[in-house]
């Protein structure tokens, strides 16, 4: 094989990064320690998402510039293909003209920009011969990161033998939509290399499977023979290697996975302890979590229809977070687990129909001629193919593409399909009119790009700064991300969090108006004794998110505080009706059990004069409150710390011992009721409490 010249080397190292480090989303989640620096959070990849894809387009951005600006001639995409492309890109642009959401709107934009470029770079630096120097970098960067999932598991094998691994990704079933599709890869690749490189790419291969098992992915498990089947198939009719050879690469290493994954379920269950999971217990499992999971993925879908049927032109990128909720279905979620549907709510079915035909369009383009083809290319096309197949599949039952790390892989093996096909690009003059706009486009978007992550980065900074008490830094560190990006609302909601600012809030739920900053700002109102100003952020809470329990619970409270009981009492029953929902039945994590609505039920208690219905609302509130007890306060336990200022879910040992503490006076209420109810033994469930709350303080 020829060797790489620098550009192309950029573009390798580019898709080596991908998998390592580029697997996060931007969530506003993270928070970075004051004794990191700015190197480290980018190298994390966790810390400042956005800032790490930022440096890792740049390995596809250089190349891209550079080839154009130092040959006359340079291979561009088929405008048939291309021609989708810009149809998708208009489509997500324009919903910027109506998003509530700027800025997030902006960034999903950008992020997609970023993802495509790789496309274009493969396709202008990589030729017939070299575009399987990419493919090599990324199964490389893969089977490093399903290494480190391995050892993950390894180390936290002990403590709970049902662990899912992360594998450097932000979630489980993104790393096994990973693993699945690059493992087939190495199918294709193990037939380019000599001796010494066929074991490094079978090891790679074996790696990346049992990475795969150990996410417990179920989805990623069932795509995978869909691409496997495509590339036997493809290896049986082109035959680019002996048809016995391409079956033993193709199947060999996969019973070798099966074999470890059985070695490692067995060496986890004589480890097992007590109160831990089984190992590998999600793919035996069909309990009633696995069923609440499954339909809370149905409700996104439908969620994202709704939303298309009210604005079919979309609600802008990157605003289902906040605008999935509107429907009343379920709780806020950042993806619709489902590319298609999720960008035909965000961008309008048009953006999702065209990013799909684009894909399609490639893989047409590129197998025209393909039986014709070197045996080399046969190979890349097919180990290309079988990525994609698994891509798309997986994509139909998560948001794969929403993932910097995931959607990027996709442009770089359609881009790596292209440059190998003569059908799908040729040799173009570019004139000096198109250099310019291309190097135009470049210096406004990337400055863009780079001053959207450092604000991100800074506000990682104040999370950790708050964690470690140190609300000096904080401040700064949020003035300094509001004065390069005035329009962060995120920036202005911590900051009025901090200082208790009313602009700061203001501006927060103006910019970006989600249920949780116009909470802040009524709570802002309610702490002053200006109950009035507070309902109105409070009621375009419930405009976009109806079933926002904590928003209910705040006009509950808040008509109690002005003396108007009656307003109050409608308010919490609307709240306890709300469990008739599937908002409630049918949640993200059945381990989180929301308590707002037995919060209601004690109030109604307290106005009630009838024992019987008085003793019916405390019974149902403790029952409420036990429930959380033995299912929420332990996960709590296990992901939170004290000492850190970690929580989850927004929940930690000090807000859980608070709910305990008044499931506990509803047990004592009812015993001191003459009416007693045969459901409910209110002295167990005091030492049920107490025990709870013991072992919450005593951390």
């Amino acid at each position: 094989m020829k060797k790489p010249h620098l550009s192309l080397v950029s573009v390798c190292v580019g898709a080596f990064l991908l998998p390592l480090i580029g697997g996060h989303m931007s969530l506003d989640a993270a928070r970075i320690p004051s004794d990191s620096n700015l190197l480290q959070s980018i190298l994390a990849g966790n810390q400042a998402p956005f800032l790490t894809q930022f440096v890792i387009s740049l390995f596809f951005l250089f190349p891209l510039l550079i080839a154009m600006f130092t040959r006359k001639v340079i291979h561009v995409p088929n405008v048939r293909v291309t021609g989708w492309l810009a149809v998708f890109f208009g489509c997500i642009a324009v919903s910027l003209l109506w998003t509530s959401f700027w800025l997030p709107t902006l960034q999903g934009i950008l992020q997609w920009i970023m993802m495509a470029m790789a496309f274009f770079a493969v396709t202008a630096n990589a030729g017939k011969k070299q575009s399987i120097w990419v493919l090599f970098a990324f199964f490389a960067g893969t089977s490093l990161a399903a290494a480190a999932g391995i050892l993950e598991y390894g180390q936290e094998r002990l403590i709970d033998p049902g662990y899912r691994i992360y594998a450097l990704q932000g979630g489980q079933n993104q790393a096994g939509a990973l693993f699945a599709a690059c493992s087939l890869l190495g199918v294709t690749l193990i037939f380019r290399v000599e001796r010494l490189g066929k074991l490094l790419i079978a090891i790679g291969i074996v790696l990346q499977g049992l990475a795969m098992v150990l996410t417990q992915s179920k989805g990623a498990i069932l795509c995978l023979p869909l691409g496997l089947a495509v590339l036997l198939v493809g290896l049986a009719i082109l035959k680019p290697v002996p048809l016995k050879q391409a079956i033993l690469a193709a199947l060999v290493p996969f019973l070798l996975v099966g074999l470890l994954a059985v070695g490692a379920q067995q060496a986890a269950r004589s480890t097992k302890q007590a109160n831990t999971n089984a190992p590998m217990s999600r793919f035996s499992n069909s309990s009633e979590a696995a069923t609440q999971s499954a339909g809370f993925r149905k409700l996104l879908w439908l969620s994202a229809v709704d939303l298309m049927k009210k604005q079919p032109q979309g609600w802008g990128m990157n605003s289902y977070w906040y605008e999935g909720t509107r429907t009343g279905r379920m709780t806020q979620t950042a993806l619709a687990h489902q590319t298609f549907l999720q960008l035909g709510a965000e961008a309008s079915p048009i953006a999702a129909i065209t990013l799909l035909g684009f894909v399609m369009a490639v893989i047409l383009r590129a197998s025209k001629g393909i039986h014709r083809a070197a045996e080399d290319t046969q190979l890349v096309y097919l180990g290309s193919l079988a990525v994609m197949v698994v891509s798309i599949a997986h994509n139909m039952i998560d948001s794969d593409m929403y993932i910097f790390g995931l959607g990027s892989m996709v442009f770089l093996l359609l881009g790596c399909m292209t440059s190998s096909s003569a059908d799908s690009q040729a040799p173009e003059v570019i004139f000096p009119i198109p250099r310019y706009v291309v190097a135009g486009i470049a210096m406004m978007l990337a400055p863009m790009v780079l001053i959207i992550g450092m604000g991100e980065y800074y506000r990682a900074v104040a999370r950790g700064a708050i964690a470690e008490r140190n609300p000096l830094l904080a401040e700064s560190s949020l003035k300094q991300a509001i004065g390069i990006m005035p329009l962060d609302g995120t920036a202005y909601a911590m900051l009025g969090l901090i200082s208790r600012n009313e602009n700061d809030l203001i501006k927060a739920a103006h910019l970006i108006p989600s249920p949780k900053n116009c909470r802040a700002l009524a709570n802002y109102y309610f702490a002053l004794n200006r109950p009035d100003e507070a309902f109105s952020p409070l009621r375009k809470a419930l405009l976009r998110d109806p079933n926002n329990a904590p928003a209910l619970l705040l006009f509950m409270n808040g008509y109690e505080r002005t003396g108007n009981i009656p307003t109050a009492i409608e308010y919490a029953k609307k709240l306890v009706a709300t469990e008739n929902s599937t908002y409630f039945q049918v949640r993200s994590q059945a381990e989180l059990i929301p308590t707002q609505t037995y919060e209601a039920r004690i109030f109604l208690a307290r106005q009630s004069s009838d024992p019987n219905e008085k003793l019916k609302l405390l019974v149902e509130a403790a029952k409420g409150y036990l429930e959380f007890t033995r299912l929420t306060v332990p996960v709590i336990k296990r992901n939170t710390s004290a000492d850190l200022g970690i929580n989850f879910a927004g929940e930690d040992r000090v807000t859980a011992a608070e709910k305990v503490e008044k499931g506990r006076a509803a047990a004592v209420e009812i015993q001191r009721l003459a009416v007693k109810d045969p459901t409910f033994d209110p002295d167990a469930a005091v030492k049920l409490f107490d025990a709870a709350l013991l072992d919450l303080r005593s951390q």
